[in-house]
């Protein structure tokens, strides 16, 4: 595990340098330009972290019975008409991919503009890519192969990072960033090729596949709300603008995705921690206090020191308040907070209530941002209320005394078990 969390530091690290090095050399408009092209990718692509989720628990809580899972499927059974890993994974990102190209005429000028067309296939094809790479980290973190998991995380991190400088500097065509932003892929390609354990996932079965796809939609439809949501949010924001500048548009983004730069570590983590929870174990009251303190603390910072660090890191034209900043940071916290919350209603097989919760986060993000307030109230808006209408739903829903009744009326007899 010590793996996963160096390799996930270095990997939000180098990530967050090419974010800084972005702002500073394209300013405020231009950064927000090429946070559009980001948050884009990220945002389709975060909706595959579903798939990776479900895998993760299938391929774990099997293990958890037979040790591995057998080629041929649990027990070593027929794998006629069950899902295989790789095969799965890309039909799911096959499926997708179609969707986004078919809705492209929607969000399309409104996020990316004119010449939105144009930077449509690489988004198709990386999306694809990275539907088989989930799938992939997903049977890694089930089976407990974390030297792996955490190789993925540290290449894809750093490849992504190297091109996309050296795409900075030498070009400000979208096409050449998106580019850029895609080549992470090619570090799985890299370790398949070398790694018999990673190829080796290829041949894992996840139990039958009509089950599986249904259970995965779900998964991949919440994820798909808080990809929107969170990698996603420079996005909407473009999308909702009520006339602001640029500049001002570059500003926000800024602070937001400097602020959620921790969110990188929490989800190349969401392997290890929903294992952790399938195994059934508790959180403790320690983790929590620690949490609520180190927010109160981080909140305190961001809104004595925020502008001027921004103003130190980004250079001259990203001005803004402690206020503002402050309140970006609590934001993150709530974010974390659902994200979390999700996590342990799918692991405890309520995908339904997961689905519901994000799907709530992001109807009430965007309702946030058509409201007709100044751009900073709006956003702050959009980052503080949806997060905790989500984990509402997913502690409400989820909690044991909820599913012991939804069990005990699905064993009732037909007519209420009246005698």
């Amino acid at each position: 595990m010590a793996g996963v969390a160096g390799a996930s530091v270095a990997s939000a690290a180098v990530t967050w340098f090419g974010l800084l090095l972005a702002a500073r050399l394209l300013g405020p408009s231009g950064y927000g330009e090429f946070m559009a092209v980001w948050s884009v990718l990220f945002a389709a692509t975060g909706t595959l972290a579903g798939l990776q989720q479900e895998v993760t628990r299938r391929v774990a809580t099997t293990g958890q019975r037979g040790g591995s899972i057998p080629v041929g499927g649990p027990g070593g059974a027929s794998s006629h008409g069950s899902a295989h890993v790789w095969s799965g994974s890309v039909l799911a990102g096959l499926l997708g991919a179609a969707l986004l190209v078919a809705a492209s005429p929607w969000w399309g000028p409104r996020v990316w503009g004119a010449g939105w067309a144009g930077l449509l296939p690489l988004l198709a094809l990386g999306f694809v890519g990275y539907a088989w790479a989930n799938g992939v980290t997903g049977s890694l973190a089930g089976r407990g192969a974390w030297s792996w998991y955490a190789a993925t995380i540290l290449v894809e991190g750093l490849l992504r990072s190297v091109v996309v400088v050296g795409a900075l500097l030498l070009t400000g065509s979208r096409i050449g960033w998106q580019v850029a932003i895609l080549s992470g892929l090619l570090g799985w390609v890299v370790l398949a090729a070398a790694s018999e354990q990673v190829r080796s996932t290829r041949l894992l079965v996840l139990g039958e596949r009509r089950r599986f796809l249904a259970d995965s939609a779900r998964a991949v439809l919440a994820a798909g709300c808080s990809g929107v949501t969170i990698a996603g949010f420079p996005a909407l924001l473009l999308a909702t603008r009520q006339g602001e500048s640029a500049a001002a548009l570059g500003v926000v983004v800024a602070v937001v995705v400097n602020a959620r730069a921790p969110l990188l570590l929490l989800g190349s983590f969401q392997g290890p921690v929903i294992r952790w929870l399938a195994g059934g174990s508790r959180l403790r009251a320690a983790p929590v206090v620690a949490g609520v303190v180190g927010t109160g603390l981080a909140v305190l910072v961001g809104w004595i020191a925020g502008p001027g660090l921004l103003l130190l890191v980004f250079g001259g034209g990203f001005v803004t308040s402690g206020a503002f900043v402050g309140g970006v940071v609590l934001g993150v916290a709530l974010t974390a907070v659902v994200t979390l919350s999700g996590w342990w209603a799918l692991v405890r097989g309520r995908h339904s209530v997961h689905v519901a919760g994000w799907a709530a986060v992001a109807v009430a993000t965007v309702v946030c941002l058509l409201l007709p307030l100044p751009l900073g109230p709006r956003a702050l808006a959009a980052l503080l209320v949806p997060p905790l209408v989500g984990a509402a739903i997913h502690l409400l829903g989820a909690r044991p005394a909820a599913v012991g009744s939804r069990r005990r009326r699905a064993q009732l007899p037909a007519g209420g078990g009246r005698g």
